[in-house]
Parts: structure tokens; C-alpha cells; sequence
């Protein structure tokens, strides 16, 4: 390494709590379909399996933003 990462992290979690609300509210639903056992609730059905690996990336610390798309890269 040659220079600063110049971390992002404070844009993240914990700097946004309507965010951090809603992925919760989401996250409780998701459990509750799952534990009542819905048919839909299933990760053989692909549009479920979608859902649930998209809304992990609310857990990054980015929110799955890239910090080169956003233009906040360090060098620049």
C-alpha cells in the first residue's frame, strides 16, 4: 500500500438512523415469513433468494454504494 484507503465508514450504518429503521423493519419481516412458514418464504424460489442476498448489502457499511461511482475517491 502507497496511500490512504480513506475509509468511508461514516456514511454508513450508523450515520443514517431512517435507514437503519427501515432495514430492521425489513430484516423483522423477513424472519417473521420465514418462522410462519410461508410457502413463498423459501430460498428455492428465486425471487425470494433475490431479495434476501440484496438486502444484505443494507449491511455494508456503504449501503452498497460504490465510493468510485459517487466520486468520492481519495486520489481524485
Amino acid at each position: 500500500m502507497t496511500q490512504e484507503l480513506a475509509d468511508t465508514w461514516i456514511w454508513g450504518t450508523g450515520s443514517d438512523p431512517v435507514k437503519v429503521a427501515k432495514m430492521r423493519a425489513l430484516h423483522r419481516l423477513r424472519t417473521s415469513c420465514e418462522e410462519a412458514h410461508e410457502p413463498r418464504c423459501v430460498f428455492k424460489d428465486p425471487a425470494y433468494f433475490n431479495f434476501s442476498r440484496q438486502i444484505q448489502k443494507n449491511l455494508e457499511h456503504t449501503w452498497g454504494v460504490s465510493v468510485r461511482r459517487a466520486g468520492r475517491q481519495a486520489d481524485r
